[in-house]
């Protein structure tokens, strides 16, 4: 039978599908993309034909765009306090997966599923860029206390100018295709050299050893995890950040391929972390 699920449906499944049980305190990249969506509409069994238009449908139906104050309000489920705007989100980062090239193009798309108005600058209107900074906040709290299905970083900016609410959306892109399988496969090469020389697994995350170890690889990747490697510096970031999230998930879950036994390792040199500060994206 057909379903046409509502934004807060919308909201709890998409949730459902990223922040899954057991991920603990590893973060979460909210990488949606159309192939997601149709991949939560089959997993809910709601038998629509075009899932993206229903999402697209079910986000205007509702309040404002990226509204941060619609929560779930069963305090019984894991979903207790989860933000609707958790959709509208999904929904943009969908613009962010097929744009991430072309900012330009982001925002005709976002003015096509948000039905904003043509040719003025989306987050400049009707509140919408601190509903957005709002609710990011709302979705990382709510991560917090999930009972253990990972974290979510809202990644601020330390300032917003020009571009930088679209950086919120690029900042969330991980991995597509095959990319994912060669980034496993180089962690998994780079955590057996780490045990090697000693290093401590739980400081690999964010160091400047792994953070070169991935760019001098970056030819072996395609598309836009190839392009920011090699490219200016705040798109290099994000797309180091997509490899600390699947270090840090591949140390936590200690599979048998990736992690060998280190019990007989007592002690390892500690690495230097990485904090970068970086503005996301200027106008211009």
């Amino acid at each position: 039978m057909l379903h046409v699920p509502s934004r807060s449906e919308w909201a709890i499944a998409i949730a459902d599908y990223f922040f899954t049980d057991g991920l603990d305190d590893i973060r979460v990249h909210l990488h949606v993309t159309n192939e997601e969506i149709e991949s939560i509409s089959s997993a809910n069994d709601w038998n629509l034909d075009e899932p993206l238009k229903d999402l697209i449908e079910a986000v205007n139906s509702g309040n404002a765009i990226f509204s941060y104050y619609d929560l779930v309000d069963d305090s019984n489920s894991e979903f207790y306090n989860l933000p609707h705007g958790l959709a509208d989100f999904a929904l943009a980062m969908v613009c962010a997966s097929e744009n991430w090239n072309n900012q330009n193009a982001f925002n005709s798309s976002f003015e096509r599923f948000f039905n904003t108005p043509d040719g003025e600058p989306p987050f400049n209107q009707d509140g919408i860029g601190g509903n957005l900074r709002s609710l990011l906040i709302k979705i990382e709290s709510w991560s917090e206390t999930n009972q253990n299905r990972g974290n979510f970083d809202a990644k601020m900016p330390l300032y917003f100018v020009g571009w930088s609410y679209i950086g919120l959306f690029y900042a969330q892109l991980a991995f597509e295709g095959g990319d994912r399988n060669i980034a496993r496969s180089l962690i998994a090469e780079f955590v057996r050299l780490a045990i090697n020389r000693g290093y401590e697994l739980n400081e690999l995350s964010g160091s400047p050893i792994f953070y070169k170890w991935i760019e001098h690889r970056k030819d072996k990747f395609q598309g836009r995890i190839r392009s920011w490697l090699g490219g200016r510096d705040r798109f290099k970031m994000m797309a180091l950040h997509s490899f600390d999230a699947e270090l840090e998930r591949a140390i936590f879950r200690q599979t048998t391929t990736i992690i060998p036994n280190t019990s007989e390792i007592d002690s390892r040199p500690s690495l230097p972390i990485i904090q970068p500060e970086f503005e996301i994206i200027k106008q211009g």
